[in-house]
């Protein structure tokens, strides 16, 4: 537990010895910090001192040592009870598990790098475009076709965000305009960056949430 700072009750002071396995004597100061996943304690205690100094409630997340050992997420959420002065009197804390959630983001973190990469080595032309028309990913073949290099992202002068911008103006807005935001397909010619148009087949999906909107 930071320096300076009460727990909420007896209760929850006990509950959280009992979490950490640790005595009260091995919390106090900043002791506590031997709780925490060696590569949290940095973060957590810079932004503790700047909390403490402020006076601002502090919100961070950091890994917790359990005292079977095993590290778990936790939100840390500490509150500052004030006098009618403005003098901090006390620090109500709490520290909530979120290892599922932090495990659950990591899962779609790794299937959407998997789905990226998967996309990229299709040998099709995807791009992914939000209600307005604004673009959100272009697989690396797209982009490849209109001559974008995808480290520098500036094929002839042209940066990828304009690049994108172009696509939109020039294609989309149009064939929105013509077709309506319906799924549907066509052909038309597109040119590539050597010049050269080459004829394709576009298919356009909506993606609608459960108000089929």
């Amino acid at each position: 537990m930071p320096a300076g700072l009460t727990a909420t009750s007896t209760t929850s002071t006990k509950h959280w010895l009992q979490y950490v396995g640790l005595p009260l004597e091995g919390l106090l100061d900043w002791k506590w910090t031997a709780a925490i996943h060696p590569e949290d304690v940095e973060a957590i205690v810079d932004k503790c001192r700047i909390s403490i100094a402020s006076g601002k409630p502090f919100l961070h997340e950091a890994r917790v040592r359990r005292a079977d050992g095993e590290y778990r997420w936790m939100l840390h959420h500490k509150v500052p009870v004030c006098e009618e002065s403005g003098r901090i009197v006390k620090w109500y804390r709490s520290s909530i598990d979120i290892e599922d959630r932090k495990r659950a983001e990591h899962e779609i973190r790794e299937q959407e790098t998997e789905l990226r990469q998967i996309l990229d080595l299709t040998p099709q032309h995807i791009g992914v475009f939000g209600p307005d028309g604004t673009p959100l990913y272009v697989n690396h073949i797209g982009v490849e076709y209109f001559g974008v290099d995808m480290d520098q992202c500036e094929p002839k002068g042209l940066d990828l965000i304009s690049f994108l911008q172009m696509i939109v103006n020039s294609f989309w807005k149009p064939i929105t305009r013509r077709y309506g935001t319906g799924a549907h397909e066509f052909e038309t010619r597109l040119r590539r960056c050597d010049g050269r148009f080459r004829r394709f087949l576009l298919r356009l999906n909506p993606f609608k949430d459960e108000r089929d909107k």
